[in-house]
């Protein structure tokens, strides 16, 4: 490509200051450095020139803004100018780039308050503003997720014609001539023990011939929400529901998400069922489709149902678990056949006291429980794709990309380094055959994290270029529409044959949508894990931290709390007395004088020196 070309794209910045532009003609993402910004901010609208490709990929200068994305931002008081005006840091907006908030008798304001603006005027590095909104200060951790869905521009009240319309439904399930009875089938729900709503419950049985009869049941969120009305404008809008550490802001109303969609015990339900029969080896014989009327007879948390399995606890469903885990374990060594790569990570959550800091963690580890729903979910969002292809129509697909050859080099790097050696290409089944050989191994995590960061981003798309993560040629969402609009619009394309979308517009929409939540959602994540450390050190100012040196840079060593997971750093000059020699083959720092060398996947003791809520960094020092 010429240098001269020019795109046009969105552009998503970082609060380090440097950006992305996605372009909208489908090229390649385009990193721009903070002094190419030319005053650029997060969700603008720009035009990019200078392009160049480098070993890290395309890079440009903006050359204008053809659209401003946002005029309100949210900020916090950093400093006051000679006249008393606040100075305010937007992370949006990066941090070479400050917002002047006059001075007002009506306000005061103090380091650390957390604010709204509104834009008035933009410059390189200067910009004016005035208050939209007062939170309150960075030391208030209630207000976290306020500010956080603030900042997102997410949406946490309904308009009042769709609570109208939510509120008109009758609590009552009747059996209607369009669905099935599926109330004889032993149903059961298996959710996290902090859920509220829930979207799906499973029955399965075994005939004499020893063949599997699974059900997949799914709260049949488009009996309610139909085309056009004023729940789904709101439902379309949010795109998603996005889930804080302390709260969710729900893509329907509770009326809905809580109450008549979601699978409660003893009651009876609306579903979208797919009910499926296995031979005995799992392989999949026939399937079908229909819309039924359910019953879940128990609701299980993640941990009750494996108490059950391990017998810690009586359950009258135990002989269920049981089957669900037999054909979970046949559909598991099929994914492992097709080269699929399963990443058994632990998730982690942080648990709360009444101002909003986190006091303990726990760690949920992906057991067979959490293994069992998945492969049942994977494999009816997989069926639902197929069915509707081969009905010739239009879908909305859940589609991901090969991992770029740069990034794949770099997790190979660390394999090698790592003492592993395979192939070096895409090949899911060497991956796979990688995370095997090292799941006992300590490298494991850190293996599984890097080459999660290899991964492009899933999206949402009318074209099926299938999913490179699960090695599927025919995968959507179809099992969560109480908290995906995607899923919903999926129901309709299979019940409803007027039905007809724009899925392009939808699947753009809602990736956007998606990838909003989720920086919401980690960016709240990080200054809560923020306020823990905080909190420990401030306990016990002598604390240190066990770490896993995650990568080496010339600069700088990175590596990852082991107990909250949470990334850090050290620069060269702080590792000691003598000087250190960096090794770029090796990827080590070593010691010119002892020969103490640091390297990928070295355990390391860290202490906290300083925290800065406000721009979320940390410094460390390296405890010998």
């Amino acid at each position: 490509m010429k240098s001269s070309t020019r795109l046009k794209g969105k552009l998503s910045l970082h609060p380090k200051g440097f950006g992305f532009v996605k372009p909208e003609c489908g090229h390649e993402d385009v990193f721009i450095p903070p002094t190419k910004l030319n005053s650029a901010i997060d969700g603008d609208l720009v035009i990019v020139t200078s392009l160049r490709k480098g070993q890290k990929g395309w890079e440009g200068v903006i050359e204008s803004i053809a659209k401003r994305g946002r005029n309100r931002m949210v900020g916090a008081v950093v400093d006051f100018n000679e006249k008393g005006d606040a100075m305010i840091f937007a992370p949006t907006a990066g941090e070479e780039r400050l917002f002047v908030l006059k001075k007002s008798p009506k306000q005061k304001f103090s380091i650390g308050d957390r604010v709204s603006i509104n834009v008035d005027n933009r410059s390189k590095n200067l910009s004016t503003c005035t208050l939209h909104k007062y939170f309150g200060s960075i030391d208030d951790a209630l207000i976290d997720t306020d500010v956080a869905i603030e900042e997102y521009e997410l949406t946490s009240t309904f308009p009042p014609a769709a609570l109208k319309e939510a509120s008109k439904f009758s609590p009552e399930c009747k059996l209607t001539k369009d669905r099935v009875d599926l109330r004889d089938l032993e149903c059961v729900t298996i959710d996290p023990k902090t859920a509220r709503d829930y979207d799906d419950a499973l029955s399965i049985t075994k005939d004499k011939n020893g063949c599997y009869h699974l059900g997949i049941h799914i709260a049949d969120v488009s009996h309610y929400v139909k085309d056009g009305s004023e729940l789904d404008k709101s439902a379309y809008a949010r795109g998603n529901s996005t889930y804080f550490v302390d709260k969710v802001v729900p893509m329907l109303p509770e009326q809905l998400s809580n109450e008549l969609c979601s699978i409660k015990e003893g009651v009876d339900r609306y579903s979208a069922s797919v009910l499926m029969e296995f031979n005995t080896k799992g392989e999949l014989k026939n399937y079908k489709i229909v819309r039924g009327l359910i019953r879940s007879r128990k609701r299980f948390s993640y941990e009750e149902a494996k108490q059950v399995l391990d017998r810690k606890i009586k359950s009258p469903h135990l002989d269920l678990l049981k089957l669900l885990v037999e054909l979970c374990m046949h559909l598991k060594k099929q994914k492992k056949e097709r080269g699929c790569v399963e990443l058994s990570m632990p998730e982690i959550r942080l648990v709360l006291d009444d101002q909003g800091i986190p006091y303990t963690e726990e760690w949920i580890p992906y057991d067979i429980t959490h293994q069992l729903v998945e492969e049942f979910m994977l494999k009816a969002n997989e069926l639902v794709a197929i069915e509707l292809m081969k009905r010739g129509k239009q879908s909305l697909f859940r589609v991901h990309e090969v991992p770029d050859e740069k990034d794949l080099e770099e997790f190979f790097t660390l394999v090698g380094l790592l003492g592993y050696k395979i192939p070096r290409d895409s090949s899911t089944e060497n991956i796979r055959a990688l995370f095997e050989e090292a799941e006992n191994s300590p490298f494991v995590d850190q293996l599984s994290q890097r080459y999660i960061r290899t991964m492009k981003l899933a999206i949402y798309s009318a074209e099926n270029i299938g999913h490179y993560g699960l090695n599927l040629e025919h995968y959507t969402h179809f099992t969560s529409p109480i908290r995906r609009y995607t899923d919903l619009v999926v129901h309709r394309l299979i019940f409803d044959k007027d039905y007809d979308p724009d899925v392009e517009v939808i699947a753009a929409h809602c990736s956007d949508t998606e990838r909003k939540s989720f920086r919401a959602e980690m960016s709240c994540l990080r200054l809560k894990k923020l306020r823990y450390i905080d909190r420990l050190t401030e306990e016990d100012p002598e604390i240190t931290f066990d770490a896993t040196i995650t990568n080496i840079k010339p600069q700088w060593v990175y590596f990852n709390l082991d107990f909250i997971s949470y990334e850090g750093s050290i620069h060269v000059s702080e590792l000691g007395d003598e000087y250190f020699q960096y090794n770029d083959k090796d990827r080590t720092f070593t010691g010119t004088d002892t020969q103490l060398t640091y390297h990928l996947g070295r355990k390391i003791v860290v202490q906290l020196e300083t925290i800065d809520l406000v721009f979320g960094e940390c410094t460390w020092n390296l405890i010998p």
